[in-house]
This record gives structure tokens, C-alpha cells and sequence, in this order.
């Protein structure tokens, strides 16, 4: 009686185990990250559900995936919470893998088949290229990423492996302004340093305004006003000799109230005394100029004469035959004495009416 309920017993066991196996040991719920990678070099923390469908017997269970793998015991009809690390994929963004679970009844009285089921995941992450900037604990910046990490934050920037100035300060982009990008930035640039942003320096030679830091090309050079003073330039409507030097009034001229350079009033005196000076003057020239012509016609007319007695004492000694030749001679001396003497008295004439006109000219 005894060894009856015994096999009774084995074959009520049996049977409850044929009808267990008969349905799913486990079920493998929703795969979800725990924690996400941080970056495409990082691990994601990946978790799932596994149930226990089996109400009699526990399990033991083996897992793995491409990354991971391990060992878990699933009581029946219990749960259990699995989690496991996936790696990143450089320049790739998502990860797809699969997670194989293999569980065997691990009772003595259980003789169920180990069941094996499988699950895909995926899980995505930053990574370089994905038109995101992570500048999280130095993962991405402009120099490893441009396309990732435009300068665009600050305006006129750009990054310190290009054009930017790395002594500036920097953005979280590792981007920074320069000499060149068309702002003026005064706290890094001056006039002498950077013109191109600033402007050319007073006293610098410009063309236009526009190339001054001070805004002015005054008579070519630049200049903070629209005028200067002591360049020697009178600019009108903005300077006159009040109040510039450039417009200093003339010896015979006098800065009025206005400003303008005038020439002072003159008495009827002045007038009359300056009239008189310039007939005496105008007298006295008329005179002189009087004198010279009348002694240069005088000696004139005396060269004529003489010329003429020239003339007629070589003509006529060309028509003396040679038969009168001792005769001629001495009348030739003859005339040769008359005109010495007539030269003479000539001379002394010119000599005696020079005095006298001395004389008169001393007398007026």
C-alpha cells in the first residue's frame, strides 16, 4: 500500500512537470537604458524584466550579449531585474545587439528542457558628427569638430586653430575673436595694433574718414575733429582767426568780433599826406627821366656832326689829283687842325651846358 502512494506520487509529479513544460519557463520584458552613454567612446547601462512562468520549479539562467554576459537563478513565479553594460560605436550614433537568455529547471524532480529565448535592443548617444556640440567635460569642440562646433556663439569668432586669438578669451567652443573681423574690440585693440578694426591713429595719412579711428581725414590725415589747428590750413565755417591760428589776419589787416580779417579805416590825413608824397615822387622821376633825355640828345646830335666831318673829309680827299699830293697833305693837316678845333669847342660847349643844367637841377 505503501509503495503504491509512492509511484502515485512520482506520477502526479511527472505529469505537473509535463504540463509545465508544456508552456514558457520565462518571458523577457522591455530592454531600456538605465543610464545612457555619455559620448560615442562611452557604455550604456541597459536593464529588462525577466518573469518566471514556471509555478514550480526554479530556474537557473545564463545571458549574454555582444558586450556582456553572466549568470542569474529565477525563483518560480518570481521576477528579476537584469542589467548589463553596451558599448558606444565611434562615429556611429545608435547600437543595435541582442540579448540570449538560457534558463534550465534546476530542481531534482524537475525534467524540463532548457528553454532559450532571444531579444534585440538599441540605445543611441552623442557622437562626432551628429551636428550636436558636446561640450560636456571637453568631449567636443571646434578643433576636434568644426562641423559639430561652429563659432557662432560669439559674433565675429572664430576658432583658435583658425584665425582666433587663443590669448582672448575663449567660449565653450574653444572659439575667439581676432584682428581682421571688421569689430572693434578695444578691450584687446588700439589704433597701432589693430587699424583694420579700429581705425588708423591721429596724424596718420588717410583718404577718407572712414579709415580714422577718430572718424575725420582732415587735408590727408586723420583726425578726431573736422579741423585741426596748426596745420596750417584755415578751414572755413569751422576756424577764423579768433579762435585758430591757421587764420592769422595779414600785417595791414585786424581780427574783427566776427572773426574776419579786416584792414582798418584810414583818416582824410593820411589820405591827403599819401597823395602828396606820390606827386612829389611822380615829380621828381618826370624830372630825372627829363634830364637824361635832354643830355642823351645833345650827345647825339654832336656824334652826327662829327660822323658827317668824317664823311666829307674822306670824300673829298678821294677827288685831290696826285699832282696836288704835297698840297692836299697840307691841307689835310690844315682841316685835320680845323677839326680838332672845332671838336674842341664842341666839347666844351657839351661840357659848359652839362653845368648849367647841374646848376638848375640844384636850384628846383
Amino acid at each position: 500500500m505503501k509503495d503504491s502512494k509512492v509511484a502515485l506520487f512520482i506520477f502526479v509529479v511527472i505529469l505537473l512537470s509535463s504540463l509545465v513544460s508544456a508552456v514558457d519557463d520565462f518571458t523577457i520584458g522591455a530592454i531600456t537604458p538605465l543610464t545612457k552613454a555619455e559620448y560615442q567612446d562611452g557604455i550604456a547601462k541597459m536593464k529588462v524584466l525577466i518573469t518566471s512562468n514556471n509555478n514550480i520549479c526554479d530556474q537557473t539562467c545564463d545571458w549574454s550579449t555582444k558586450d556582456d554576459n553572466g549568470q542569474f537563478s529565477l525563483p518560480d513565479e518570481k521576477n528579476y531585474q537584469l542589467s548589463f553594460n553596451s558599448r558606444a560605436i565611434l562615429s556611429q550614433g545608435i547600437v543595435t545587439d541582442t540579448l540570449s537568455i538560457t534558463c534550465d529547471e534546476s530542481a531534482l524532480l524537475c525534467t524540463g528542457s532548457p528553454e532559450t529565448k532571444s531579444q534585440i535592443f538599441s540605445h543611441d548617444y552623442p557622437y562626432l558628427g551628429d551636428n550636436q556640440c558636446l561640450t560636456n567635460n571637453n568631449k567636443e569642440d571646434c578643433t576636434k569638430s568644426l562641423s559639430d562646433c561652429p563659432c557662432t556663439l560669439t559674433p565675429g569668432s572664430s576658432c583658435i586653430n583658425d584665425k582666433g586669438d587663443q590669448n582672448r578669451i575663449l567660449d565653450v567652443r574653444k572659439c575667439a575673436t581676432w584682428c581682421g573681423n571688421g569689430i572693434k574690440e578695444l578691450t584687446y585693440e588700439a589704433c597701432s595694433s589693430c587699424p583694420i578694426d579700429v581705425g588708423k591713429c591721429d596724424l596718420t595719412s588717410c583718404i577718407l574718414g572712414s579709415e580714422c579711428e577718430g572718424g575725420f581725414c582732415v587735408h590727408e590725415v586723420c583726425w578726431n575733429k573736422l579741423y585741426r589747428e596748426g596745420d596750417n590750413f584755415c578751414d572755413i565755417n569751422q576756424e577764423n582767426c579768433k579762435n585758430s591760428n591757421d587764420c592769422a589776419c595779414k600785417n595791414d589787416e585786424l581780427c574783427s568780433n566776427t572773426g574776419v580779417c579786416e584792414k582798418p579805416e584810414t583818416s582824410k590825413e593820411e589820405i591827403t599826406e599819401a597823395v602828396k608824397s606820390g606827386v612829389q615822387e611822380t615829380l621828381e622821376v618826370s624830372k630825372s627821366r627829363q634830364k637824361n633825355v635832354t643830355i642823351g640828345a645833345i650827345i647825339l646830335i654832336v656824334l652826327i656832326i662829327i660822323i658827317y666831318m668824317i664823311y666829307k673829309f674822306m670824300k673829298g680827299n678821294k677827288t685831290i689829283s696826285k699832282n696836288e699830293n704835297k698840297k692836299e697833305k697840307f691841307d689835310k693837316k690844315a682841316r685835320i687842325a680845323e677839326l680838332k678845333k672845332t671838336i674842341k669847342e664842341h666839347k666844351a660847349k657839351i661840357k659848359e651846358h652839362k653845368k648849367r643844367l647841374i646848376k638848375e637841377g640844384k636850384k628846383k
